[in-house]
């Protein structure tokens, strides 16, 4: 709630139907440009007044963001809110990341999304040092536009008392790209018994007029033979199929994007759909987190397609198309970010912007986090590999040996290791302190990281033939 200045608050407990409260604990903070400070908190409250505050002069407070709108107009995305206070200054979240600096206004056009797809937003309120957002309050907007790749092959090295840092140049750059997904697989699932895809509307194709669709790609979940067709029509039937292609999986646990052997030209004023069937394959839909839109999971049922929601399985396909290019010059600029070596995405800052050089040199005596992002046709792109440099981190090892599979990562909740002959998992945290160690007999096992923090660890493996280790991330 929000107190206006020079406002008393009682705060009281009402027991209920347990007048020892056993098992309950109240608490109460309050937040401001000066920061956040505990009222009270406590265990088995005793019915009665808890506390008793004032708000102090002067003092702003700090509440989130109310009616919080998106509207995209197929490649950008315009967002507005009210204030019932007067508030100063926000910060726009993309996906978990800050779109920028904070800045002053009620209103926010994004117009520097790179990868199609929904995407979710937040906004923040920022008061001196406290700020806040709805954690429920979550926006969801889709768009597409012509793709360029992240930098390729970021690498460097630590050298005393700085950094250095070289990357290649995007190759795969200006097709258009259809996509919901957020790229992050999380799991597959079904039979080959089913058809899925997506389904994508005029306004996001509109961009696309004039473009036959020459690729497509799925994260390859399992080995089998896949059936892709596409179809342009208000209904997904024999009457708008307008191609058929097959693509053999070889279930690398990876995105796959292949060429179609024909362009296929589409009519952008009318829908487009994407199904897919298999024969082989275990478990043949790979999906990752719904991104809130029912276009990005359909099924077909008989004779008609319906959203994966309606059976309620909130999951989005990782499947995708590409267009033919659009013709622009390799004219790339190049954003550096760093961050803690725990760190997660959203704490990453830039340290250098709009570089045009492929390499940089970074004063730092820290254990750090990078990643480099490329700006292409006024838009950014998402970021590279991810490398960690710093006096006391070691060299990652990994086995040459393409029989062994980790995926997925980052992960969620389950870890899947697959490799001939497994004998011995451990993890360890950044401190180096094992958090799971366990002895195992088979060629493939899934580790359960539910309970785990957010964050870097490094996971060693021991087979029957060698040993060796990578990093992998916990996310939430």
């Amino acid at each position: 709630m929000y107190v206006p200045a020079n406002t008393e608050v009682t705060f009281r407990w009402v027991a209920g139907f347990d007048p020892e409260s056993y098992g309950i604990h109240v608490a109460a903070i309050k937040s401001n440009e000066s920061g956040q400070e505990t009222l009270f908190s406590i265990d088995q409250p005793a019915e009665g007044i808890l506390a008793t505050y004032t708000a102090a002069e002067g003092h702003k407070g700090v509440m989130p963001p109310q009616h919080l709108t998106a509207t995209s107009d197929g490649t950008n995305v315009q967002l507005r809110w009210t204030m019932p206070v007067e508030a100063n200054q926000f910060k726009v979240y993309r996906d978990g990341k800050p779109c920028g600096p904070t800045f002053s206004g009620y209103e926010y056009l994004d117009d520097r999304v790179m990868r199609s797809g929904t995407h979710r937003y937040q906004v923040e309120n920022v008061n001196g040092s406290a700020a806040t957002l709805d954690p429920e309050d979550i926006l969801y907007a889709t768009v597409m536009n012509y793709y360029c790749e992240p930098p390729q092959n970021l690498s460097g090295s630590h050298l005393t008392d700085h950094d250095e840092l070289q990357w290649e140049t995007p190759q795969f750059v200006g097709y258009g790209l259809i996509a919901y997904d957020d790229n992050v697989f999380e799991n597959s699932f079904g039979s080959n018994t089913q058809k899925w895809g997506i389904t994508i509307d005029p306004v996001n194709l509109a961009i696309f007029e004039g473009h036959p669709i020459t690729h497509l790609e799925m994260y390859d979940c399992s080995e089998g033979e896949y059936t892709y067709t596409i179809y342009n029509g208000e209904k997904a039937n024999n009457n708008s199929l307008i191609y058929t292609q097959q693509h053999t999986m070889t279930g690398s646990h990876q995105m796959v994007r292949f060429p179609l052997d024909d362009e296929v030209p589409i009519d952008v004023t009318l829908p487009l759909w994407i199904g897919v069937s298999s024969s082989g394959a275990s478990h043949p839909i790979p999906y990752g987190r719904y991104v809130g839109n029912p276009n990005s999971c359909m099924f077909r049922s008989g004779s008609t397609w319906k959203p994966a929601t309606d059976l309620n399985l909130e999951y989005t396909w990782l499947l995708r198309a590409y267009t033919s290019p659009i013709e622009s010059g390799d004219d790339f600029s190049y954003n550096v970010y760093w961050g803690p070596y725990e760190g997660s995405d959203q704490q990453m800052e830039i340290t250098y912007e709009n570089l045009t050089a492929t390499s940089v040199v970074l004063n730092n005596t820290e254990n750090t986090r990078y990643n480099v992002t490329a700006i292409w046709n006024g838009r950014e792109t998402d970021f590279s590999n991810t490398i960690y440099l710093g006096p006391s981190v070691e060299l990652e090892t990994f086995s040459d040996n393409r029989e062994t599979k980790i995926f997925p990562n980052p992960t969620k909740e389950l870890l899947t290791i697959q490799s001939p002959g497994i004998r011995h998992i451990t993890l360890y945290n950044v401190s180096g302190q094992v958090v799971y160690d366990a002895f195992v007999d088979a060629d493939m096992v899934t580790v359960d990281l539910d309970s785990f923090k957010a964050g870097i660890y490094v996971i060693q493996i021991c087979t029957e033939s060698e040993t060796f280790s990578k990093k992998v991330s916990i996310i939430k």
